[in-house]
């Protein structure tokens, strides 16, 4: 009787002791509030979605994905530039790895692969694939583009971006970003930006309406005195709605294809009209031989003006008018001396 009675006993204490939490588990609704709670404090980073991962127990007890993985960690990744970046249209967007300061030896992200109408301006989309990034700490955006064929920095750069924060939004967006204050070359440069991670909204894309060619077959320029001293050389440059077309300004050297003296001018310069194939406007620059901008430009001109009967723009006579508005002449028709 006594061994029963000393086995109720035990068997009560235990019982206490279980209830009262000292050695027994957490009830399941306790772990899950406590789960919730640490889960909700957490303070998530731009590219973190503190969803990811988790899971939810359906009423069959099986569990579901509650978002699916691509959504979650995508491949694509995307860049919008700025329309400062954008000028000339005809720049590359390269992507620079692990502080990687040698333009050849970055990643060129190709043609855009859209458009956007920016208010008045235009800016262009690009893409890349994560496996680009993947395996470097860190990596940035790079502004270059061809300088007399060499692919050269073109003053502008993000700032590093750690490669292990790229998650769900996959878009680096610089639209509303400022261009730098000053350019610098890419050693040691300062001339960083820094965007905003956004979803990619895939847009609309802008589709330019083009002009009609150029009617002509050979496009002619003839110089004045004060535009051909120093032994100067001229250059066309041409744009249309989304930026430049050919090389970046001061544009493509001409030949000259009749030449004068340097003291009276009169040099005569052409070049293939389908140098401004799509453009909707272009101006003649005075460069030197090595194709450097020297200070004078034509007004601003159509490709809507030139004809078989106004091929040649012609300068002779003009005063010396160094930047802007440029040095105006009179369309007229070529014909070989």
């Amino acid at each position: 009787m006594k061994s029963q009675i000393m086995l109720l006993v035990l068997a009560t204490s235990g019982l206490v002791l279980a209830g009262c939490g000292g050695g027994g588990k957490k009830p399941v609704e306790s772990s899950e509030e406590s789960s919730s709670e640490t889960t909700s404090s957490r303070t998530s980073t731009p590219s973190e979605d503190t969803s990811a991962g988790t899971s939810e127990e359906s009423e069959e007890g099986t569990s579901v994905e509650s978002e699916s993985s691509d959504d979650l960690n995508p491949t694509t990744y995307y860049f919008r530039e700025a329309p400062w970046w954008n000028a000339p249209a005809n720049g590359k967007l390269l992507i620079a790895l692990d502080g990687e300061e040698d333009v050849s030896k970055m990643h060129d992200c190709g043609n855009p692969i859209g458009t956007i109408k920016y208010g008045d301006e235009y800016v262009n989309d690009y893409s890349f694939d994560i496996s680009v990034v993947s395996g470097s700490e860190t990596f940035r955006f790079v502004r270059a583009g061809l300088n007399d064929g060499v692919l050269s920095y073109w003053g502008a750069k993000t700032a590093e971006i750690d490669t292990d924060i790229l998650g769900s939004l996959n878009l680096y967006s610089l639209v509303d970003v400022e261009k730098p204050a000053s350019w610098s070359d890419v050693e040691g440069g300062s001339d960083e930006v820094m965007g905003v991670w956004a979803d990619y909204d895939d847009p609309e894309y802008y589709t330019p309406k083009t002009p009609d060619p150029v009617s002509v077959d050979t496009i002619y320029f003839r110089d004045e005195a004060w535009w051909a001293a120093d032994e100067a050389y001229t250059a066309i440059y041409a744009w249309n709605d989304q930026g430049a077309l050919g090389d970046a300004f001061p544009g493509t050297m001409m030949t000259c294809t009749a030449e004068a003296p340097s003291s009276t001018g009169g040099n005569v310069w052409s070049i293939p009209a389908s140098q401004i194939d799509g453009a909707t406007g272009f101006i003649f620059v005075r460069v030197s031989s090595a194709g450097a901008d020297w200070g004078a430009k034509s007004v601003n001109l159509a490709p809507s003006d030139i004809s078989s009967t106004s091929n040649l723009y012609d300068i002779t006579g003009s005063s010396a008018v160094w930047g802007d508005p440029g040095v105006s002449g009179s369309w007229t028709a070529y014909a070989e001396a």
